[in-house]
């Protein structure tokens, strides 16, 4: 039996049709490299130098975060298709 580590990936949504029809899309999550920044006022903010101490924004850690401008394709290599091959 192979031993593998569990990662774990994350993919922030892209805003759908709806939601920018009606404006009602604030991107109050920021996605970069592997971190998820989020404001917790629900206002959209700006990463600086040091994002580490922003007032009103956590941070979460994981192996990789795919932004909204990911396809499905660019997850598929980076995080599924090594997964599926070891299934299959």
């Amino acid at each position: 039996m192979v031993k593998q580590n569990i990662s774990v990936y994350i993919r922030v949504r892209p805003p759908l049709p709806r939601e920018i029809k009606e404006g009602t899309f604030e991107n109050c999550v920021l996605a970069s490299n592997q971190k998820i920044y989020v404001s917790l006022t629900g206002h959209p903010f700006i990463i600086e130098k040091d994002c580490e101490n922003i007032p009103g924004v956590t941070i979460y850690q994981f192996d990789k975060v795919f932004d909204f401008d990911s396809t499905q394709e660019q997850i598929y290599d980076l995080a599924v298709e090594k997964v599926v091959k070891s299934v299959v």
